[in-house]
């Protein structure tokens, strides 16, 4: 009789007692009203980053990107708590979109297969506005309150994945270390993506970028020297 497999399942694998439930049934997609609140909201946040990039961040107040739109300041608010929201909202709905794609993931497939395939929503907000995503991007770098409501938003994302992870492997994410590993460092492959692709390899395919960040992680760690 064969030894019973004592070692703990990776990432790669499926884990014994994992939920194998298929997710839950898609939300209904959003109403007129909904659906004018968006565009409202995409409309004043696509004025205001064009107007950070000519004029600068730190230059450019509410009151600028009130004129510019043609909204009442009242309005506005109801839109955007504050002036970095305008920028950082865009990045936030790029989180949703990979939790959001994760849990419709096929159960039985691995962690890493189904954390590279939730990317892939993420990735159309690439090539649908490449130049006002690498626009966000250089402001991120070049401003100090958006770098740091950005690492906040990433840290949502992260305990998003994180839980959603627990849960395709039946585990609890606050017990078990996997989930939030396993998430911190597909965010961190995202985070190099994007850098390149703004950067030294900006215009390259995000799927190719995307494959190569994943490959790194399932592969083996190269030696030193």
């Amino acid at each position: 009789m064969a030894a019973p497999n004592t070692n703990p399942p990776g990432p790669d694998t499926k884990p014994p007692g994992a939920n194998t439930n298929p997710p839950g049934p898609k939300s209904n997609p959003p109403g007129l009203r909904e659906r004018t609140r968006n565009a409202m909201r995409a409309e004043i946040a696509a004025t205001a980053v064009d107007l950070f990039v000519s004029r600068g961040f730190e230059r450019t107040t509410i009151d600028d990107v009130v004129a510019a739109t043609g909204v009442a300041r009242r309005t506005f608010f109801r839109y955007f708590d504050t002036k970095e929201d305008l920028v950082l909202g865009y990045l936030a709905d790029m989180g949703d979109l990979i939790c959001q794609a994760l849990a419709a993931r096929p159960a039985a497939e691995s962690v890493w297969e189904a954390l590279r395939r939730a990317m892939d929503d993420a990735k159309r907000m690439f090539v649908s506005d490449p130049e006002r995503l690498m626009a966000i991007f250089r402001l991120c770098e070049q401003t100090p309150s958006l770098r740091a409501r950005h690492a906040e938003k990433i840290g949502r994302w992260h305990r998003g994945i994180a839980e959603e992870l627990g849960r395709r492997m039946g585990v609890d994410p606050a017990v078990d270390l996997r989930p939030a590993t396993f998430a911190a460092a597909a965010l961190g492959a995202l985070d190099a993506v994007c850098a390149a692709w703004s950067g030294g390899r900006r215009g390259d395919d995000p799927d190719v970028l995307l494959d190569e960040a994943f490959d790194a992680l399932r592969g083996p760690t190269p030696r030193s020297g």
